[in-house]
């Protein structure tokens, strides 16, 4: 049972891990061209 709660969080946080790596990329890349525009 404790094994399986554990497998569920992990899980979870590999996910949220994913998103949260995709959302800092758009994060950066939307930076990136404000900069551009700027410069």
């Amino acid at each position: 049972m404790l094994w399986w709660v554990l497998k569920r969080v992990s899980c979870g946080y590999g996910v949220n891990m994913k998103v949260f790596r995709k959302f800092s990329v758009t994060i950066a890349l939307s930076i990136s061209k404000h900069y551009e525009n700027v410069f």
